[in-house]
Formats: structure tokens, sequence, C-alpha cells
């Protein structure tokens, strides 16, 4: 039937998007899939990209490289907690589409076989139509996994992000002790 394949296609889908913790990839076919610089910037964060950090990383010294490098060990904080944020609000926003769409070609197809039944009563279309509900077309298991997923992989982002702002601080004391080793004033 093809409310049965539309309703596993966008189930199909949304396991996809749990399946993806890679959302940098470029070769992405979704539109639904922005990259971390449109993550980022989505979230309003003026930080120059990763890449280019590495490219100044590579040719910087001194004081020039430590600023880098909390730098870069910040903005992939940030982009890991903009990503987390953003993958759970479309996963739930794909789902809500998803159930919105199944409840209305199950109202339709019901709507639809009441009028089209001439010769038969009104509890006859129900008696057939029975196995045909929000109940039986939507497995709210297998929604409730894709959310509870969606919740464990972006908590562990957010968690991946905490801690690479504690080690960008690290990463900081851990330089001004080494610069104060070769401070001889």
């Amino acid at each position: 039937m093809e409310l049965e394949g539309d309703v596993q296609g966008r189930q199909d889908q949304a396991q996809k998007i749990i399946e993806m913790p890679q959302r940098d990839r470029e070769t992405s076919t979704s539109e639904n899939q922005p990259s971390s610089a449109s993550v980022v910037s989505m979230y309003g964060q003026e930080r120059p990209s990763i890449p280019s950090l590495h490219q100044q990383l590579a040719g910087a010294s001194g004081t020039q490289t430590i600023q880098l490098r909390e730098e870069l060990v910040l903005a992939v904080a940030q982009n890991a907690s903009a990503q987390a944020t953003v993958f759970e609000a479309e996963l739930k926003d794909q789902l809500e589409v998803a159930k919105e769409t199944v409840s209305h070609k199950v109202a339709e197809v019901s709507q639809m076989a009441h009028s089209m039944a001439q010769f038969l009563t009104d509890a006859e279309v129900e008696q057939l139509l029975g196995e045909f509900s929000m109940d039986t077309c939507w497995d709210q298991a297998v929604e409730a996994e894709n959310l509870a997923q969606a919740k464990a992989y972006s908590t562990r982002l957010s968690d991946l992000a905490s801690q690479l702002e504690a080690a960008s601080a690290q990463l900081v004391d851990l330089d001004k002790g080494q610069a104060t080793a070769f401070d001889f004033s």
C-alpha cells in the first residue's frame, strides 16, 4: 500500500539521520543536513572557521600559536554544541512531519471509505477500517527509540563540547606555565 511505503520511507529517513554522526560531510545529498560552518553561523558565532584556524596555526609561532590553539579547541567545542542542538531539533521536526503525514493519510482514507461505501452502513465501514488507525500505522515505540537515540547523541556531543572547553582552559594554563619557565626577568 502506498501509505505503508510512505510511512516506512519517513521512518527510514529518521533512522538514517540517527546513524549519521558525521554531519560535516560535504558530499551529503540532503538539504536538511547543514555543514558545521552553516550550523555555527546559524547560532551567530563570529569565530573563524576551523580550516581557517588550521591554516593560521600552520604559519604561527610563539604567543600566536597558543592563542590559535585555544581558539581552535573552542571553535570545535562550540561547533559540536551547535550541531547537537540542531541535530536533535531536526530529528524531532522530521518525526513530527512524518507523524502528521500519517495522521492525515489515515483521516483521508477513512473519509474516502465512508464516501465510497454506498451499500454499507457506517458501522460496517468502521469495522473494515478498524485495523487502519493511527495506532496501527504509526509505531510509537520506534518514534520513542529514535527520539531517545537523538537525545543520547546530542548529550554525547554536548559532553564532548564541555570536555573540549575544559581542555582548552588546561591548554592555556599549561602554555602559561611553560612560558614562565622561560621567563628570565
